[in-house]
């Protein structure tokens, strides 16, 4: 367990995030078909998107990836999806810890990981 600010973050926050962000995610109109094209495995995918956030914000290690690389090969990704992606994210992460500073750090990191998810999928499909 880690403090962010003040607030607990742990592996079953984490967990409980990723869930109830593709709950919302895989039933949007513009996420929604893109990820049940590209995920096959979603048990596999869900701990995968745990061990990623468990490892950036509780430095746990458990993810080994290259998440740019990864979007870089799915077509027709547009600015306008990670911009939605965003949107369901801040929307789980406020729903996890409220309106509290981890919210506003987490919402943040994701705010600028999109930016350069978008860049570098978008750039590659040029």
């Amino acid at each position: 367990m880690r403090l962010i600010l003040g607030a607990r973050v742990d592996r079953p926050a984490l967990q409980r995030l990723v869930d109830a962000f593709y709950v919302e995610a895989r039933q949007d109109a513009l996420l929604g078909p893109v990820f049940e094209r590209h995920i096959t495995n979603w048990d596999e995918h869900l701990g995968r998107m745990t061990d990623f956030w468990a490892s950036l914000l509780i430095r746990d290690r458990s993810y080994s990836g290259r998440p740019l690389e990864l979007h870089r090969a799915i077509p027709d990704l547009t600015e306008e999806m990670f911009d939605r992606w965003v949107e369901i994210f801040s929307s789980a992460v406020r729903g996890e810890f409220g309106d509290s500073s981890t919210s506003e750090v987490l919402i943040d990191l994701a705010k600028r990981m999109g930016v350069q998810l978008s860049k570098g999928a978008i750039e590659a499909a040029q």
